[in-house]
């Protein structure tokens, strides 16, 4: 759902009519079906087998904007090797409505990789379903598709009466209901965004804060708050995107110019018009496509309806008055979302038209560039910090110094093409440049140009790391290190650029549209105290010390009744309760001083002693905590990934502090006496994984040993608490 936009109280689910034909057949083979927009892409295959008379004998895929969808086996059989950079996404998880919401936009499916039936999928019409209709339906079509297997001829049409037949056996095979008995969704789809990116569509996209969380569960999603909308909005019109996109249609008029068969102005006008928004055009320009800087204003406008395309000419369109008058905050960010929506699309077809290996980069960079941007922590941004974000985001999985040299090879022109994405993104109001002098805070964090020297710093420790070992003087790693040093240095160096409130709204829409859950300012006000832990798991720390502290402030003078009640939903066992005891330890920390005897009189607890006496000593409020309940929180933070079966979970144990705790005099002896009821299976999968051989063998020996103990639950706890429904998860970094 779009935000800013209101949902009607009764709706009937969308409809999207789509022409299908078959490609390369004569004469025509065509049907026009009417499935719901909800309808996945695993499950249009089942209705295309029906309505072209095919055996689902062999392989399938779909495809759309260089992106592949296909079944599960597909997926992890296949991968990348259907086409060059591209992974096939699954096709069960993505539907019509967020691969093509719009009207105009084509689906390509292939059937059987031997004979390749192509089958172009247009979309002809969307809108609301009619209550007592049949869907899937087929409501037209024409000629038989050849014999599966052989290519012959089928004699015969393709009539009213073949077209009942079909409707039939769709009601049979696919369980066709009415348009009433359709499922409608939680609210309008948003169609400015909707499929932008379907990169983001798959279960394969991590949140980009390194948390683990899942699409849909992120907890870095921006909160949105409906009373900044004018605040926004004033952002929007100020942006540089706008501006231009404004003077443009100004300058065209009701009487408009001559545009080219590609819809663009002619070369002279498009000099003209470079000129005007303040651009310096190539000295030879063929087309105003050619010219990217203009290209992008000019397909924002028309996205946004701020240039209206008619009768061959170029003219001033109706979302132009938008910007001239006084229109409501909501219209105008609805407007500056449609420009930038329009301009990443361009920029998204110009990485697809174009074979150039600049294009390949840029291809790349566009999908990945969103999560990069929205992912960096603080304002820590510049050409080269972008090109090795997205050069990681791509590699994976951390390499040794010799791969880590090896997935740089392409960071010169992903520099390059970096930079242009920049330059994107402070035309549209979602970067902004950081002001100089930057200080240090007062409370020693570092300021973005401090972070960046510290990136900078620790790439090239790895680098001399490297060329110090044994690589050969003429090798490619050798001859590269030279360029990725300059590259690195540059990471200190400015332009720095943060992203501003208007990104995080355009950049948090994006991914809304995507199936992301943002979370609301004030949607935690009227939360009993059993849920609001759960609830907060969804912000920023920043954001849910907000929330919290509001919902604090509501409690009155029950405050400290609440306070308890909070903690007691955190005295739980099961892979929920250690993210709720991290997030306790925050909002304690939000509380401030005026908690302590109430945190205190909690130290007894078998569940949150280590949390109480870890919050007490960092307040300076009791002694530093014993080796026993600092070993109680590390084995607490490791039982959700053990408990998933996550494969990172060496890892974990790496970027944790268990190994060092259990290194100490008394470490192994303290660690089998925990009351943690999960520490046994913990240490021994700790104990699996630790390089120590000497320390892995003294926790195996003093496990061998230990009885296996769980504590009781006092008062203050409880084994049912809070809903359990949710993913644990870490917070993300601010």
């Amino acid at each position: 759902m779009c935000w800013g936009a209101e949902a009607p109280m009764t709706r009937l689910a969308s409809i999207h009519t789509l022409k299908v034909t078959l490609r390369h057949v004569r004469p025509v083979v065509w049907r026009r079906l009417e499935i719901s927009s909800s309808t996945t892409l695993g499950e249009v295959h089942e209705i295309l087998q029906v309505a072209f008379d095919w055996e689902d004998d062999h392989l399938h895929v779909f495809e759309c904007r260089g992106r592949r969808f296909g079944p599960p086996e597909i997926v992890d059989s296949y991968g990348p090797s259907l086409g060059p950079g591209t992974w096939t996404l699954d096709e069960d998880v993505v539907s019509l409505e967020t691969v093509v919401p719009r009207p105009g936009d084509i689906l390509t499916y292939t059937y059987d990789f031997g004979d390749n039936w192509q089958h172009d999928l247009v979309v002809e019409q969307i809108a609301p379903a009619a209550p007592d209709a049949f869907y899937p339906a087929c409501t037209a079509g024409t000629g038989l598709p050849p014999e599966e297997d052989s290519g012959d001829d089928r004699p015969g049409s393709f009539g009213e009466d073949a077209r009942n037949r079909l409707n039939a056996s769709l009601r049979r095979t696919q369980g066709a209901v009415t348009g009433r008995q359709l499922p409608t969704g939680e609210g309008p789809t948003d169609t400015v965004f909707t499929g932008l990116l379907p990169d983001l569509l798959t279960d394969r996209c991590e949140c980009p804060c390194g948390c683990g969380a899942i699409g849909g569960t992120s907890p870095v999603m921006p909160v949105y708050d409906p009373a900044a909308d004018d605040a926004l909005a004033s952002l929007a019109a100020r942006s540089e995107l706008v501006r231009r996109a404004v003077k443009l249609a100004t300058w065209l008029g009701d009487d408009g110019r001559r545009v080219t068969p590609s819809v663009v102005l002619g070369p002279a006008d498009a000099v003209a018009a470079s000129r005007l928004i303040g651009l310096t055009p190539p000295e030879k320009l063929r087309s105003a496509k050619h010219f990217w800087p203009l290209h992008a204003v000019w397909c924002a406008a028309i996205a946004a309806g701020v240039i209206d395309i008619r009768g061959g000419k170029a003219r001033a369109g109706n979302g132009l008055a938008i910007w001239q008058g006084l229109a409501v905050p909501s219209a105008r960010l609805e407007n500056w979302a449609r420009m930038l929506a329009g301009m990443l699309r361009a920029a998204d077809d110009e990485a697809q038209s174009s074979r150039s290996y600049r294009a390949q980069l840029r291809q790349g960079t566009v999908a990945a560039g969103v999560l990069v941007v929205y992912s960096t922590p603080g304002d820590v941004l510049n050409p080269a910090a972008l090109a090795l974000a997205v050069t990681q985001i791509g590699d994976g999985d951390e390499a040794d110094d010799g791969g880590f040299l090896a997935s740089l090879f392409d960071l010169p022109d992903l520099t390059a093409v970096a930079a242009s994405l920049i330059d994107d993104w402070l035309l549209a109001g979602i970067l902004e440049i950081a002001p100089e002098p930057e200080p240090d805070p007062a409370d020693g964090e570092l300021s973005s140009r401090g972070l960046a020297a510290e990136l900078a710093a620790d790439l090239r420790e790895r680098v001399d790391q490297f060329e110090s070992g044994p690589v050969e003087p003429d090798s490619m790693e050798r001859t590269m290190t030279p360029v990725l040093r300059k590259i690195i240095d540059d990471i200190g160096r400015g332009p720095v650029v943060r992203l501003t409130p208007l990104g995080s709204y355009g950049l948090g829409r994006l991914l809304i549209a995507h199936g992301w859950e943002p979370p609301v300012a004030g949607a935690c006000a009227d939360l009993p105290p059993e849920e609001i832990l759960e609830a907060l798991m969804g912000y920023l720390p920043d954001d849910a010390a907000a929330e919290y502290t509001a919902w604090l402030d509501a409690q009155g003078d029950a405050w400290e009744r609440a306070s308890v009640e909070v903690a007691r939903s955190a005295a739980v066992p099961g892979p929920e309760g250690p993210a709720r005891r991290l997030m306790l330890m925050l909002v304690w920390a939000i509380t401030g001083p005026r908690v302590l005897p109430v945190i205190d009189a909690l130290l007894q607890d078998p569940w949150l002693s280590a949390v109480v006496a870890t919050t007490l000593h960092a307040a300076g409020a009791g002694p530093e905590p014993t080796l026993g309940q600092q070993l109680w929180l590390a084995v607490d933070g490791l039982f959700p990934s053990l408990a998933e079966d996550d494969e990172d979970f060496a890892d974990e144990i790496a970027d944790s502090d268990v190994i060092e705790l259990l290194d100490q005099p008394g470490g192994t002896e303290a660690a089998v006496r925990l009351d943690h009821p999960h520490a046994a299976e913990v240490l021994h999968a700790v104990a699996a994984v630790i390089e120590d051989v000497a320390l892995a063998r003294r926790l195996r020996e003093a496990l061998s040993g230990a009885p296996q103990t769980r504590p009781k639950l006092h008062a203050v706890g409880g084994t049912g608490m809070g809903s359990g429904s949710r993913r644990p998860r870490r917070l993300g970094r601010s």
